[in-house]
């Protein structure tokens, strides 16, 4: 017997039976066989290559991470949008591998059924699964969490909603999708519906293996929603679970940062002093130490030396602006305000990166000086702060809005400054004023050069200023956020024009006005301001001064140039007095309506008074001091404007009024009655009842002169009077609003129609209702016509003009308006060149916002994945608040003529 070739043929034809009998198996059959067959194949085939990817995924995104310091760190590194598409390839393999597991090993047929266990807890559970391979169910877990890792919050939500369907019974599949469910919701700051599916987590399904991610969620949720002392012990119980250095380190740095919010110096040193001692990257090893001085409150001293000790060594050069905060804090923490802020001003001085390290301590030392109310100092460090921000940042917008109101601000601030200046110098003799402006050309020299000398040094380190290199990212690859798309890149390139051009009016010629520098010319006799002014050179386009090699010198290097500024006449000097009268009168208006100082408001129309007493806006600022005194309750001071007004101005509105005893309740009932009022009147108006138009505005006249809405009670006057009576009667009243309210919302209109009416055109007489109500009537009935007449079914068109239709599903008028106002911001922030109108309407009795005109269905349908993606509206336009409608304006017009919604989506299931 040949006993070798037996021990041969055995094992070939063993192994031979395996493989046919495994390679028959079928997913139609549901065996203990079958399910072995593919459970094997879907955990050490496919399974092994999702989990490789994801896990090689999750590798480069943590070593990519680069950390705002500034700022909570947030619990997923994901959540940092720079991130992203880091790990995107590694993740679309993991997608298409877990899809591929799904597709080829799924067993949803239910086995043969065994009687004699019918009655057993555990078979039924088996039998009335819905999938029998747990490695499929495994693979939809990794797939959600890939498309999370990957950024596709939405995708992730609605991939773990469709296990929690379909998977009810397996309580460990269930609680894991709840639990990254949860997490992807709170990625797009749904907190509702994060923390709703997550508290449907049954506490006693949790095990080994769900653990740790459930305990870091609910820390994670709990911190989304600025609960963070709530957080705290669950952060502490992750970090006990948590046995991998990258993360450990992250929790206990959160975790400091948590207690140092709430105040707790104490545990806060604790954890920065753990996440130092895991930290795996510099970045985080260095931050760590930096909050260790903060904290340090005992050592204070000490710690400022080894601040300065370490800001000398080469290897954190790049870090100067965050040691540079960190030392102005623990200065301004022991109430040495100087040292702080000099320590601010070596934080931006040395700043290298130009990114959210350096918005911080400018935005740190702009609400220094806006504290100690020294906005014109505020001002510059809000504006470059807002072009280092990006607009998802939590202070993006207070920033933002701090930047346009203090330059508003500053601009008039200056005015005053450089005129001031200007008229002190024109009160010395020539020789004097060419030994000041000699002095200034030499500091503009030395700016000059030390700005050249800057240049050249970035120029040999290769450096590229990151605004550049987003601009020729986004041109070159086509992307929808180029610069008209991006508000930084705006208002950076604002920045950097106004700093070579100064701020320049739209007209012919503009690079012929050159700027001055105010800082220097007002800073005679001890002025100081550090805003660059704006003054106007006569131009001199031939008479270029040149230096002894021929070459041009700069305008700002000679002395005539500064020379032709001074005013010399009386007609100069009356000029420079009307722009200092309107700058001042804006401060204080400013002061008052923007900043809420109420006090500096008052101050500032002191000091309009003294140097302007026969100005025409006295009635004006006298009863704004009134106004104020009654906010600060200052009842003496408030009486006292009260009789200026009274004595001065007996014949004022605002007389007629403060005259009466019971003017405090006059006031009180005005802003109680004067909104319904003018609603009557507008309603009265569209009606065509002119009388009733004219009889509420006499009464709003008579009765409340003070108030605000009286400027549009004036126009719907105006627009009665050109309804019933002559052409010039009509202008005369338009004019009258003009002159009385010329900042009101109303007098651009009223321009408009004067505008109009020396062209010829002339208002339409009779009532509104048959001109305006009765005609749109007519349209509306006309095109239904139309559309009876030439289409009576929908078409298919894609490449016609489309709208979209957000229809809301809540019957609720206030959230219709919420979401136009938030749907009109997206529009204005996001599309600069293309403009898309908003209308309210009524579709088939419901309230729905229609969204127009898109050149195509592509076009509408790029425009819903925006506003999909947009932080702002997160929540505001999901499915449960509004049905989201993509329709041509032709199909439209059918759906107003009679047709529905539902029969146009039961056409578009049909093609």
């Amino acid at each position: 017997m040949n006993t070798s070739g037996n021990n041969i043929i055995r094992p070939l034809i063993l192994l031979l039976g395996i493989v046919l009998f495994f390679g028959s198996c079928s997913t139609q059959k549901n065996t203990a066989a079958t399910r072995g067959y593919h459970q094997m194949c879907t955990e050490y085939n496919v399974g092994f290559n999702a989990k490789s990817a994801y896990t090689e995924g999750i590798k480069n995104i943590n070593n990519a991470l680069e950390d705002d310091y500034t700022q909570l760190l947030p619990v997923f590194p994901i959540s940092n949008e720079k991130v992203r598409n880091v790990a995107s390839g590694q993740m679309d393999r993991t997608i298409e591998k877990c899809r591929k597991a799904i597709k080829k090993h799924s067993i949803t047929k239910k086995p043969k059924k065994n009687y004699k266990k019918a009655k057993d807890p555990d078979y039924q559970y088996f039998y009335n699964q819905e999938e029998y391979v747990q490695g499929v169910k495994d693979a939809w877990i990794l797939l959600g969490k890939a498309e999370f890792n990957k950024g596709d919050f939405i995708g992730s939500a609605s991939t773990f909603s469709y296990i929690q369907k379909h998977y009810p019974s397996d309580k460990e599949i269930l609680t894991k999708a709840r639990i990254y469910q949860a997490q992807a919701y709170g990625e797009m700051d749904w907190i509702y519906e994060a923390e709703e599916v997550f508290s449907k987590i049954n506490e006693l399904d949790i095990n080994s293996k769900t653990n740790k991610d459930y305990t870091i969620t609910k820390a994670y949720l709990l911190i989304k929603s600025k609960r963070y002392e709530e957080a705290i012990p669950h952060m502490q119980i992750a970090i006990n679970k948590e046995h991998k250095k990258f993360y450990s380190s992250r929790y206990n740095f959160i975790l400091g940062q948590l207690y140092l919010l709430i105040g707790q110096k104490r545990n806060a040193i604790k954890y920065f002093k753990a996440a130092n001692k895991e930290a795996r990257n510099y970045q985080m090893q260095y931050n760590a130490k930096l909050m260790l001085f903060q904290c340090d409150t005992k050592n204070w001293k000490k710690n400022i030396k080894s601040l300065e000790k370490m800001a000398k060594n080469s290897k954190n050069k790049e870090y100067l602006d965050q040691l540079y905060t960190i030392e102005g804090n623990i200065y301004l923490e022991h109430r040495d305000t100087l040292a702080a802020i000099e320590a601010y001003k070596k934080g931006i001085e040395k700043s290298t990166r130009e990114g959210i390290e350096k918005a911080q301590v400018l935005i740190t030392l702009g609400d220094l000086y806006y504290d100690k109310k020294e906005f014109a100092k505020a001002h510059p460090c809000y504006e470059e702060a807002a072009t280092l921000l990006s607009n998802t940042h939590e202070d993006y917008k207070r920033v933002n809005l701090l930047s346009e109101t203090l330059g508003e601000f500053s601009q008039h601030y200056n005015t005053v400054q450089l005129q001031d200046s200007l008229q002190r110098l024109s009160q010395l003799t020539e020789d004097e004023q060419i030994a000041i402006i000699n002095k200034i050309i030499e500091k503009v020299k030395k700016e000059d050069e030390e700005a050249r000398k800057k240049a050249e040094d970035e120029e040999k380190k290769g450096f590229v200023e990151p605004e550049a290199i987003n601009m020729n990212i986004a041109q070159a690859t086509g992307e929808p956020n180029w610069y008209f798309y991006n508000p930084q890149l705006k208002a950076s390139g604002a920045k950097e024009f106004n700093r070579v051009w100064g701020k320049r009016i739209l007209e012919d010629n503009w690079r012929r006005k050159t700027k001055t520098s105010s800082s220097t010319i007002s800073s005679i006799g001890g002025d100081e301001a550090e805003e660059n002014g704006d003054s106007e050179k006569p131009e001199k386009e031939d008479e270029v001064a040149k230096d002894e090699k021929g070459n041009p010198i700069p305008e700002t290097y000679t002395v005539s140039y500064y020379l032709s500024q001074i005013p010399k006449t009386p007609e100069d000097i009356n000029a420079s007095n009307e722009l200092i009268e309107e700058s001042l009168y804006q401060i204080a208006v400013i002061y008052d309506e923007k900043l809420k100082e109420y006090n500096l408001s008052i101050e500032s129309y002191k000091d309009y008074e003294q140097r302007f007493p026969t100005s025409d806006k006295l009635l004006d600022s006298y009863y704004s001091c009134f106004r104020m005194c009654g906010i600060i309750g200052d009842s003496t001071l408030q009486e006292v404007y009260r009789q200026k007004i009274l004595e001065m101005y007996p014949d004022s509105r605002y007389a007629q009024v403060l005259s009466q005893d019971n003017y405090e309740e006059k006031t009180k009932e005005m802003l109680r009655v004067q909104d319904s009022i003018y609603n009557d009147t507008y309603q009265a108006y569209g009606k065509g009842d002119f009388a009733t138009v004219m009889t509420n505005y006499n009464k709003i006249n008579n009765n409340y002169p003070m108030s605000n809405l009286l400027p549009k009670f004036a126009f719907l006057k105006a627009l009665a009077i050109g309804k019933t009576q002559d052409k010039e009667s009509f202008g005369n009243e338009l004019q009258n609003i003009v002159n009385t309210w010329p900042k009101a919302d109303v007098t651009p209109t009223c321009k408009d129609i004067l505008a109009l009416m020396k062209q010829g055109l002339e208002a339409q007489k009779g009532s509104t209702h048959s001109t305006i109500l009765d005609k749109r009537n007519e349209l509306s009935q006309q095109e239904i016509e139309e559309i009876s007449t030439v289409a009576k079914e929908f078409d298919n068109d894609k490449q016609t003009t489309h709208v979209m239709l957000l229809i809301s599903k809540n019957d609720d008028e206030n959230s219709i308006n919420h979401l136009l106002y938030d749907i009109a911001a997206f529009n204005f922030t996001k599309f600069m060149i293309k403009s898309f109108d908003i209308d309210k309407q009524t579709i088939e009795k419901n309230k729905a916002l229609i969204i127009s005109t898109f050149e195509s269905y592509e076009e509408a349908l790029w425009y819903e994945k925006m506003m999909l993606s947009e932080p702002a509206l997160q929540g505001k336009v999901t499915l449960d608040k509004v049905e989201r409608v993509i329709i041509s304006e032709s199909n439209l017009k059918l759906i107003t003529a009679g047709k529905t919604i539902n029969e146009y989506k039961q056409f578009l299931q049909n093609k």
